[in-house]
């Protein structure tokens, strides 16, 4: 609304009056103005926390990006400097550095392949034994490649870790035929004192690989005390090459020396000797070979030469044990109990000299001395071998014989802790000495410990066919399917002893399906399941099923048993009496005898109706 131009007054000068100033109110308390400055102060508090807060917030989440990012990064990039000097190192022939490098990266990546892989190769050249745990880590990464596998197995077998060894080779696939798988093989073989399948494997693996020095080593010492004179003659030309141009040149000619010995060829002997004499570095037992070579030669240096290697054996107790098994081996175990006997007691009071010496009293037979040796002694980590010293004795001189030596023997199991050097000896050694149900407890205790089960189990075959205990062997063959579940030989195997004991039949319908579904395989499936007709009451179709093998598959006395009474059976007992005439018993057991005991019987009959 418009009231109209607005009116001003001037003042006398022609100026606008200046307005009267508002009356002064009342002063503020002093209360009120400390309240304003503390309001004030807390307010500028207030913002410098504040900006404070954000501050920290700020720093606190560098922080947090630092180490979820940053240091993350700083360590991938850390890490992969350490892997390129470990490489450059490595390619150097620098190896100690070169496994610094390495085990550092693979400490703190554990998937790390390249840096386990420089660890484990490093660590091998310069001679550590911590290459064995880098080597099994490797072949855990890389379950597909033998590489680790043969790298971890020579690692255990040169530190003497013959449970190690064992593992390795079960990490090979069931049925593997390399020539790093075959020489493994036959290493444990070895170990466990199978020469037989040691030659075996070792032969496989020179054929996959001729060129390869190391299993040219192991074939050819295998096989120079072969049975069949070719192999012999074969092992004896690799060694003379070896001999010339080779790492295993020491190691070739000792060799040769020992076989020309062992022939009684003291010329060819004293030949090889004398090039390993030549040799630098010559080892305590090239020294020995040397001895045995002057000693069938009749040398005039011998007298002297067997001084200096007695005495240099009397100041070492780690060459003693192996100059006293030299002396048993060349008939002067008398001769070197007595000398040993008269050594002071700080030379005789280590556990490898005090076995050593048991075992002199063990070749002279002289139990009541073993029984003094071992009295009241304690021979360290060999304990176990006091106690089945003990057991030995009780054995020989007690009446109560094999149940005395129970209580001793079942105390070195105890001692041995289950480890596979001290359960293998004593398997060794009960075996040796013929104390069978000490050998077989102490097998199955390798088989229950895992320790090489499959040769622990084939040395119970073994044990049993010698005892004639076919319930036995089914027990082999059973624990072998728990272990191979689905292998075609042990299930041919239980199937053919089940039925031999006459296991109920329809206990075993399930497993001779199988069997039956592969007879065109494998002879022994056809016998296993021919035997399992036999016991149930199918001798026709048995008999058909043995009469479409080739003669050759027949031969073995005991499917000859089975095939003799198969034909008794179905009344052709004119051909049974032909085939029991040339029927052969040695190497059947009880249960297999019987066949052709039952065989007989039908036989006779058939000819009282004539």
């Amino acid at each position: 609304m418009n009231f109209g131009p607005r009116l001003e007054f001037a003042g006398p000068d022609g100026e606008a009056p200046a307005m009267p100033a508002p009356a002064p109110g009342p002063r503020p308390s002093e209360s009120a103005r400390h309240t304003s400055r503390r309001a004030l102060r807390a307010a500028q508090f207030g913002r410098r926390v504040l900006g404070f807060s954000l501050g920290v917030l700020l720093v606190a989440g560098g922080a947090l990006a630092w180490q979820t990012q940053g240091r993350s990064l700083y360590v991938r990039w850390q890490r992969q400097q350490q892997l390129a000097r470990a490489e450059t190192s490595f390619r150097a022939g620098d190896f100690a550095q070169a496994a610094r490098w390495a085990r550092e990266v693979g400490a703190g990546d554990p998937r790390n392949l390249r840096a386990i892989e420089i660890a484990a190769e490093s660590l091998e050249r310069v001679g550590s034994s911590d290459s064995l745990r880098w080597w099994r880590r490797l072949a855990d990464l890389k379950p597909q490649d033998e590489t680790p596998l043969r790298g971890w197995a020579a690692a255990a077998f040169r530190q003497g870790d013959v449970r190690s060894a064992y593992q390795a080779l079960r990490q090979f696939p069931r049925g593997s035929d390399s020539a790093a798988f075959h020489d493994l093989a036959g290493r444990v073989a070895l170990s466990r004192e199978n020469a037989e399948q040691a030659r075996t494997h070792f032969s496989r693996a020179l054929a996959l690989a001729p060129d390869d020095a190391d299993i040219q080593m192991r074939f050819a010492e295998a096989h120079v005390t072969a049975p069949q004179p070719a192999e012999r003659e074969r092992a004896l030309l690799l060694l003379e090459q070896l001999a010339t141009h080779s790492v295993h040149s020491a190691a070739a000619l000792s060799v040769l020396t020992r076989a020309a010995l062992q022939r009684g060829d003291a010329l060819q002997a004293q030949r090889f000797s004398a090039q390993l004499l030549a040799l630098p570095e010559l080892t305590f037992e090239d020294r020995l070979v040397h001895l045995a070579t002057l000693r069938v030669g009749q040398a005039p240096e011998y007298a002297a030469e067997f001084a200096r290697v007695q005495t240099e054996a009397a100041a070492d107790p780690k060459l003693l044990p192996r100059w006293l098994a030299w002396n048993t081996a060349q008939n002067l175990t008398a001769d070197a109990l007595k000398w040993f006997s008269a050594l002071p007691a700080e030379t005789q009071n280590h556990a490898p000299v005090m076995v050593a010496a048991a075992e002199l009293y063990v070749r002279l037979g002289d139990w009541k001395g073993l029984r003094a040796w071992i009295f009241n002694a304690h021979w360290d980590q060999l304990e176990c071998r006091r106690l089945a010293y003990q057991a030995l004795v009780a054995a020989r001189l007690s009446l109560g014989g094999i149940t005395t030596a129970q209580g001793p023997w079942q105390a070195a199991l105890k001692a041995a802790k289950a480890e596979p050097e001290h359960l293998h000896w004593l398997a060794n050694q009960a075996e040796a000495w013929e104390l069978w149900q000490p050998a077989e407890t102490t097998l199955w205790l390798l088989v229950q410990k895992e320790i090489d089960a499959d040769g622990s189990l084939e040395r119970l075959g073994s044990l049993y066919r010698r005892l004639n205990q076919a319930d036995g062997l089914l027990r082999v063959a059973r624990r072998q399917l728990e272990l191979h579940p689905g292998d075609p030989a042990f299930e041919a195997e239980v199937l053919y002893f089940s039925a031999l004991l006459r296991v109920d039949s329809s206990q075993l319908k399930t497993l001779a399906g199988r069997v039956q579904a592969r007879l065109a395989e494998s002879p022994n499936s056809a016998v296993a399941y021919a035997m399992y007709l036999c016991r149930s009451g199918g001798a026709e179709e048995a008999l058909a099923l043995l009469d479409r093998l080739p003669i050759a598959e027949l031969t073995a006395p005991a499917r000859a048993a089975l095939h003799t009474l198969l034909i008794a059976q179905v009344n052709d007992r004119a051909r049974a009496r032909g085939q029991l005439e040339h029927a052969r018993r040695e190497g059947l057991l009880a249960a297999e005898a019987a066949l052709l005991d039952q065989a007989q019987v039908l036989a006779r009959a058939d000819r009282r109706h004539q």
